[in-house]
């Protein structure tokens, strides 16, 4: 993993982290960085404002979805397959792909 996508995950963790414990309004980018261990340019050169990390919270499952279908996607011979795999992607656990939000 890279430096920067290091950097980017830390930022999310921490931002998940505080929002847990003080909830978002009641949070400030400078707190996050404090956790995080960062400048405060560091934040912003991931994200705009607090509400782009909360948008990348959110994209986070959305994309492993994805990248778990198109993964089991070469698995399915037929349109029915493919249906069918889609189906138990989308309608899997919650937990499975929401332990990243």
């Amino acid at each position: 993993m890279n430096q920067n996508r290091t950097k980017k995950t830390i930022l999310i963790n921490s931002a998940k982290t505080i929002f847990i414990e003080k909830g978002y309004d009641q949070t400030t980018v400078e707190e996050i960085c404090n956790i995080a261990g960062v400048a405060k340019g560091t934040f912003f050169y991931y994200f705009e404002t607090k509400q782009h990390i909360i948008y990348e919270m959110l994209r986070q499952p959305v994309v492993e979805i994805k990248r778990e279908f198109n993964r089991n996607l070469a698995y399915a011979n037929s349109s029915l397959e493919k249906l069918d795999l889609a189906l138990d992607i989308i309608f899997s656990p919650k937990e499975k792909h929401m332990e990243t939000v």
